[in-house]
């Protein structure tokens, strides 16, 4: 530059190194402040459209309630009968409250109490539509178990529970008696 020091320009003078460096960041802070500006839609308003993708996002915050809860007696019972480790299918023999509300019983994957049967064998279907009830679930049925009474749902995945507990009574929204389920299929005195 005419007239002006080479101590001024130099420091102006930046390597090509030195400009991917700077673009690199700048790019990783404007994804950082679009990640951040889309979380803010999708928490507090009704979902936003991500800047990045142009993807439709929605978080859903779910309680464990008494359809859930009953879907995973319904699954206790079965696997107590027919081996905690078979999986069953919620199909025709499924109670009625099951099968009408029948994302219910799914919803309980996302508390860890429930686990789908892989389906590798028809892959024009969604799921296998087969389930079985994890120990974690087993002890909630049985009272030893506290779980949180809310999940916050996001791409289908459990993206934060609540400080606030629940237990099967209070999923149900009625007193539970453990004991009262053993005494009636008569298989505990």
């Amino acid at each position: 530059m005419q007239g002006i020091p080479a101590s001024v320009t130099a420091p102006l003078i930046m390597s090509l190194a030195d400009l991917l460096s700077l673009a690199n960041t700048l790019q990783d802070v404007a994804v950082s402040v679009a990640k951040r500006i889309f979380m803010v839609q999708i928490e507090e308003a009704d979902g936003g459209v991500c800047p990045c993708c142009d993807r439709f996002g929605k978080v859903y915050k779910r309680k464990h309630d008494r359809v859930m809860a009953e879907g995973l007696l319904w699954l206790y019972e079965l696997s107590r009968k027919h081996g905690m480790e078979k999986f069953h299918n919620k199909g025709n023999k499924s109670p009625r409250h099951v099968v009408r509300n029948g994302g219910s019983l799914a919803f309980n994957r996302h508390w860890g109490m429930v686990q789908q049967k892989p389906n590798p064998k028809d892959p024009s279907k969604r799921t296998s539509g087969q389930w079985r009830i994890t120990t974690k679930g087993v002890w909630f049925v049985e009272g030893r178990l506290t779980i949180p009474k809310y999940c916050t749902i996001y791409n289908k995945v459990p993206w934060r529970f609540s400080e606030e507990k629940t237990d099967i009574s209070g999923s149900l929204g009625r007193p539970f008696h453990y004991r009262e389920l053993m005494d009636e299929d008569g298989k505990d005195d």
